[in-house]
């Protein structure tokens, strides 16, 4: 037997978006499942005698102290770090949902202090939301499996979805690029398709501190398209429009110039810190660093 490759236009046709019982039946339990067992974890678990990640302490007070700290050029109190004269929010969009967030729990009545159950869970529910939808979109069967799967395959990775951490919104820019890419109606509008792809280039530069690795699922569409229509401009305009989106939110933001120099921070000298070189060396940097992955993946399930 031989197995047939359709090309991406075809399988698009294929999966035209519909939505009735049976589908929203299917997102429902794929939301549902990994968020009761990954809140079972939090709340039975990890978190039973408290707040157990200490980055979420500082993110839960942004989110209360509000734009006029997170927005702000310098973060007096940090004496022994560079944001005490230039801070820029390298997590912005976090800090900014969190924030709508707060809002929304203390005009009903939810207190946000720690444990952060409400914010973690609240995180985890887009997440797996659009992971659902992108599934759903691509026509995957028993999408409740892959959700699943997504938060039990390696449980270091389950141990991080439990945190209040910059990473679960930028998991789901780069799901939602994977969707705008997926699109073949915007594939036939290609002015359209290149302007969301630059807008979510722009949200992915407030929204995590290594921005650049939106190139990384663009790349694999720019390949996949080249390889399709053997055109070289599919391999180069699609991460480029990406690059330039990240380049503008950089720019285009309430604390630039700092933004540059907290990605020169973070994106090299965390980099010399890792690879031993230079004066970097000698700082020691957070405990994810230093995890064996290699080892630790032999230990999974």
């Amino acid at each position: 037997s031989t197995i047939k490759v359709l090309p991406m236009s075809q399988i698009s046709e294929s999966t035209k978006f519909s939505i009735n019982k049976r589908s929203i039946c299917q997102f429902i339990l794929a939301v549902a499942i990994p968020l009761l067992f990954l809140a079972f974890l939090r709340m039975a678990i990890l978190c039973k005698d408290g707040e157990t990640d200490p980055d979420a302490f500082y993110h839960a007070k942004l989110a209360e102290l509000g734009p006029k700290t997170f927005l702000a050029k310098k973060f007096p109190t940090l004496t022994l770090s560079v944001w005490s004269e230039a801070f820029s929010d390298k997590e912005l969009g976090l800090h900014l949902v969190l924030r709508a967030l707060y809002k929304s729990a203390n005009l009903f009545g939810i207190f946000c202090s720690p444990p952060f159950h409400f914010y973690s869970l609240a995180l985890l529910f887009i997440f797996f939301a659009t992971l659902c939808i992108l599934l759903q979109y691509w026509k995957i069967s028993s999408p409740f499996y892959y959700t699943g799967l997504t938060c039990v395959i390696y449980y270091t990775f389950t141990l991080r979805l439990l945190f209040v951490r910059a990473y679960l919104l930028a998991m789901t820019l780069l799901l939602l690029t994977v969707l705008l890419l997926s699109i073949e109606e915007l594939r036939k509008r290609p002015q359209f398709r290149y302007f969301a792809l630059l807008v979510i280039g722009m949200l992915y530069s407030y929204s995590y501190s290594n921005p650049h690795f939106i190139i990384a699922p663009v790349a694999a569409f720019a390949i996949a398209e080249f390889i399709e229509e053997g055109k070289y401009r599919h391999l180069f305009i699609l991460p480029i429009i990406a690059l330039v989106g990240v380049i503008l939110g950089l720019c285009l933001h309430p604390q630039f110039p700092n933004t540059w120099i907290i990605l020169k921070v973070q994106c090299w000298d965390v980099l010399k810190m890792i690879l031993g070189t230079g004066t970097e060396a000698q700082i020691k940097g957070g405990n994810e660093f230093y995890v064996k992955t290699w080892h630790t993946l032999l230990r999974a399930p």
